[in-house]
């Protein structure tokens, strides 16, 4: 946990967020050339969270210049990776649909590592039970992210990538999920994100 960030609170993203501008205007500033991986990102899980956070990643790295970072190329010195211990990314979707998924990634330039269960997360980076070390700066743990239990009597099962609605909901289509999403954020207190791709699972995303 030392070295790895997490992403299951608020305060938990913000921190993320912070340290990731924080490297940026780092390197900005050094004066000196950006070393190999400096600016790195690793995520550790490639179901909707994770899937998701690289291509958010991919399109904010690529605005740098226009907030006077451009000394920073993000193309040649800003590396994405998605690390997934299972055989394809995005699991609980249709193997179609994960080819899609996968194949956007590679569109934009994300390197995604797949059979590959992680061991240590060090400083250097990300270690791999096959002894690969997969360099990054910034380390994210979005594997096994979790909805609060007590959901799952209102909307439906609680499972590691979101909310399985209840047959019901899905059974009224779009407008139902919107009702649904309404719910639990009146109930929350809570912002609820449907990313392209957890809608496509049926899974919703919480954001206290």
């Amino acid at each position: 946990q030392e070295h790895c960030l997490f992403l299951d609170s608020t305060e938990q993203a913000e921190r993320f967020q912070k340290n990731l501008l924080n490297s940026m205007l780092k390197a900005h500033t050094q004066g000196k050339p950006i070393k190999q991986g400096q600016l790195d990102v690793a995520i550790v899980g490639a179901g909707a969270t994770g899937v998701e956070l690289a291509a958010q990643l991919h399109h904010v790295t690529r605005l740098v210049s226009a907030y006077g970072l451009d000394t920073i190329d993000p193309a040649e010195d800003i590396k994405l990776h998605v690390i997934e211990a299972g055989p394809r990314i995005l699991p609980a979707l249709p193997p179609r649909l994960s080819a899609s998924a996968m194949h956007e990634l590679h569109r934009l330039g994300v390197t995604v590592h797949v059979n590959q269960r992680v061991v240590e997360v060090n400083e250097e980076g990300i270690v791999t039970a096959a002894g690969e070390t997969i360099p990054a700066a910034i380390k994210v743990w979005a594997a096994g992210i979790k909805a609060p239990e007590f959901l799952k009597d209102i909307a439906g099962e609680v499972r590691s990538s979101g909310i399985e609605p209840k047959s019901y909901f899905l059974a009224g289509g779009p407008a139902s999920i919107t009702y649904l999403t309404q719910v639990l954020a009146d109930i929350l207190g809570a912002d609820l994100r449907i990313s392209a791709v957890a809608g496509y699972e049926g899974g919703f995303g919480i954001d206290e």
